[in-house]
């Protein structure tokens, strides 16, 4: 985007020949007071003229380009107040405009032709933001001079919401005559997904109690009313009724985990862990379920790996990627959980890994949001509360790391988890 200056032409005025005249004007005078002095006031008269001349058209020239005109003809700013306003509009740092009183794009800053391209000289605004309701804000500012405020969506090629501005550019004089506007835009992204991701998780944890309280509920109207005397359908409902009882046990101590982590976020863990007695504590305490379930753990490390970390968490790390390898792997095949040392990188990569069905790839960047589920059928059948690889991100967060994931279709799935090594 052309800047002001280079647009308006606000070079500094030339100052031409002006001295170089003076002084062969003031020759002249001389000159001609020597050959002629009997018409000494004539000469007088004619260099005062001349110096005069001079001197009024040098100011208006140099008035015309100390001011840049529209090109529509219709506006004109003082160079120096115009180019301080785009030094101002350039510092900024969120996407900002600099429009005429036409919606023309005059200035653009550097932040706005990264968020939304560039614009060509004198292009309207219009030919970029088209929504209808961001363009009669736009209009409805440059035809009252007012400052005005809004919101502006951008649906592709990612989803956007920005807070717009569009305010008017006053004169030294604070005059509404030959106004230019300054449109900005202030990211609000972050804050509509956080507020979105708010508003889910309630509706989830609503709905997630909701279901098991209705079925209590309704197997406890049938014992007190229809079933009272039936011993075999009160023992039956009283079992439903204590799984439903668990299930909301389960999703509540997760919700709860889940906020206790999360508060502290902002503190690091201090303790150095060995890596390898979380994992053999948590395959004992799985030991169980494996069985169950015909699956047979299978953990492959070498030495000891020492992290610092918190002891704690990082058994509710592992035990909920064991757990899920269990419950979603193929009956009778082998879990691998794995600790790889990799003494360039001084870190340790763990792994967990699974041969059933795998992951899709559209949810596998989904997966560690609360009560996302890739099928929710099986989920539920397997006791899970869609929470617990929320629970994994947000301790990994706080361990500064993250979890990744190598799946697809068919082929089992493989989570990674990479610690730096705190061997001394």
């Amino acid at each position: 985007m052309t800047d002001i200056k280079s647009k308006y032409n606000l070079s500094p005025p030339e100052q031409g020949n002006s001295g170089i005249v003076l002084v062969i004007i003031f020759t002249l005078f001389i000159i001609a007071c020597f050959i002629a002095p009997q018409h000494i006031w004539f000469f007088f008269a004619a260099f005062i003229i001349a110096i005069g001349s001079m001197y009024y058209f040098n100011s208006a020239k140099s008035g015309n380009k100390a001011n840049f005109a529209n090109p529509r003809g219709n506006e004109t700013i003082v160079s120096k107040e115009a180019l301080s306003q785009q030094r101002l509009v350039e510092a900024l740092q969120f996407p900002a405009y600099i429009l005429d009183s036409a919606g023309g794009v005059v200035f653009a800053n550097k932040p706005s032709i990264a968020a939304f391209g560039k614009f060509t000289n004198g292009d309207k605004v219009f030919i970029r933001f088209r929504q209808p309701e961001l363009r009669k804000l736009i209009e409805k500012a440059l035809s009252s001079k007012s400052s005005l405020t809004g919101e502006y969506n951008e649906a592709r090629p990612a989803d956007r919401w920005f807070a717009v501005e569009i305010a008017p550019i006053f004169n030294k004089k604070g005059t509404k005559r030959n106004l230019f506007f300054l449109l900005g835009f202030h990211d609000l992204t972050e804050a509509k997904r956080t507020d979105q991701m708010r508003s889910d998780f309630i509706a989830n944890a609503s709905h997630e109690l909701r279901t098991p309280l209705a079925s209590l509920k309704g197997y406890l109207e049938t014992i007190k009313g229809p079933a009272r005397k039936d011993e075999k359908a009160i023992q039956k409902f009283t079992d439903v009724m204590l799984d439903q009882a668990k299930r909301m046990t389960r999703l509540v101590n997760d919700l709860l985990s889940l906020s206790r982590i999360e508060m502290q976020s902002h503190v690091r863990p201090s303790e150095i862990i060995n890596l390898n007695e979380v994992i053999i504590n948590v395959i004992d305490s799985v030991e169980g379920l494996a069985k169950h379930l015909d699956v047979r753990i299978v953990f492959e490390a070498s030495k000891a790996v020492n992290i610092i970390g918190d002891r704690d968490e990082l058994l509710q790390v592992f035990e909920n990627l064991i757990e899920n390898a269990c419950k979603y792997g193929e009956e009778g095949k082998e879990i691998i959980v794995a600790l790889e040392r990799d003494d360039t990188t001084k870190s340790v990569i763990a792994s967990v890994k699974d041969f059933g069905p795998g992951i899709a790839l559209e949810h596998q960047h989904r997966i560690t949001e609360r009560f996302y589920r890739v099928d929710i059928a099986r989920s539920r059948e397997k006791q899970g509360t869609g929470l617990g690889l929320a629970i994994v991100k947000h301790i990994l967060n706080r361990h500064t790391t993250r979890l990744e994931i190598q799946s697809a279709p068919d082929e089992g799935a493989k989570f990674l988890i990479r610690f730096p090594l705190a061997d001394k």
